[in-house]
């Protein structure tokens, strides 16, 4: 960027300048990496004496997933409860039933009205105040 506000001075747009010269550090870290990863395989040595079939059967162990259970605690407490009950009627747990939603005895307060202290003061600067 530094060297782009000068550019402004021999009437080229210095955001097409910022552009160009952007794509040609891009494209130079390109052509160096490519330089490098086939510098590093010219020198690369693989040995021989590795057995591939070993390697591949190694590495596809690794990747596998292992064979894992999942126990959910309302699964557990059902089981349980169902146990424990033995006279045949089975409880039902729902989540509707474990949560009730709030319910406001009074109406909802905006931030712009009067404040219910009966101060005169807007809500947001009384009560509603944010510290």
């Amino acid at each position: 960027r530094q060297s782009i506000h000068l550019r402004g001075y021999a009437q080229k747009d210095p955001k097409q300048e910022y552009k160009m010269e952007s794509f040609n550090l891009f494209s130079n870290m390109l052509h160096s990496i490519r330089r490098e990863v086939i510098r590093m395989l010219a020198i690369m040595q693989l040995g021989a004496d590795l057995n591939v079939e070993e390697v591949d059967e190694k590495m596809r162990n690794d990747r596998m997933p292992q064979q894992l259970e999942f126990h959910h605690a309302n699964v557990t407490a059902l089981a349980a409860a169902n146990v424990s009950g033995g006279n045949g009627s089975e409880q039902e747990v729902t989540p509707a039933a474990a949560h009730t939603p709030y319910v406001r005895s009074m109406p909802k307060i905006g931030r712009n009205d009067l404040c219910p202290c009966g101060s005169g003061h807007k809500y947001k600067q009384c009560h509603g105040k944010i510290v």
